[in-house]
């Protein structure tokens, strides 16, 4: 039996000693997405490239790594690649997840307004909620106070910005805590991301 195939966005890199602007993936991705019993496939920054490979998807992660363009990022072939993800994903073509930086992206997409978020950058807290009770970790620079349009917040952190939230009748959901980067994995966020993305 083929396994769901689940493609991973990834962050934009300048390599300055070597001239290069690469695409870059931590492991653990693949390795989280194993786990979730799927195949990993990183998607280059590349829209053609993306548009071809996009059919054989099964679901999509948009991960973390810097910030979006509506946020002063500087990776607008990213911003490409995920904001047609997200079209496709609203369509139902494939159910899918953020992640940090794909929560902003999800976020943006959907008219989120973001504020700077203080004592979030390497400093685990608590969340509460449907998807809390627990201690996540945290790296991102900005958050959303208030969820766009008919997003319905799962999460949220102890100074009440966002942390977790779902869409209610499309398949798009998204976390602002780096699964990938609990180790060993956390069972509850394999059961979550097999929930999001729809996995057998």
């Amino acid at each position: 039996m083929n396994r769901p195939v689940i493609g991973l966005t990834q962050r934009v890199e300048n390599v300055a000693g070597w001239n290069e602007r690469r695409d870059q993936l931590d492991q653990n991705w693949v390795r989280f997405v194993q786990a979730l019993g799927a195949v990993a496939l990183p998607l280059p920054n590349h829209l053609e490239t993306v548009e071809a490979l996009a059919g054989g998807l099964s679901g999509v992660i948009l991960t973390g790594g810097g910030d979006p363009g509506a946020l002063g990022g500087t990776a607008p072939e990213r911003d490409a690649v995920e904001q047609e993800l997200i079209r496709r994903a609203s369509g139902g073509a494939f159910p899918l997840a953020g992640v940090c930086r794909g929560f902003q992206s999800l976020a943006c997409a959907f008219g989120g307004v973001f504020a700077e978020a203080t004592g979030h950058i390497g400093t685990p807290h608590l969340i509460d909620g449907n998807w809390g009770g627990r201690t996540v970790n945290s790296f991102h620079r900005y958050g959303l106070p208030q969820a766009p349009g008919a997003w319905i917040v799962e999460a949220r952190s102890p100074d009440g910005l966002i942390e977790a939230m779902r869409h209610p009748t499309l398949p798009l959901a998204a976390v602002m805590w780096h699964p990938e980067r609990i180790l060993p994995f956390d069972l509850r966020d394999i059961a979550l991301f097999r929930n999001l993305l729809a996995l057998p």
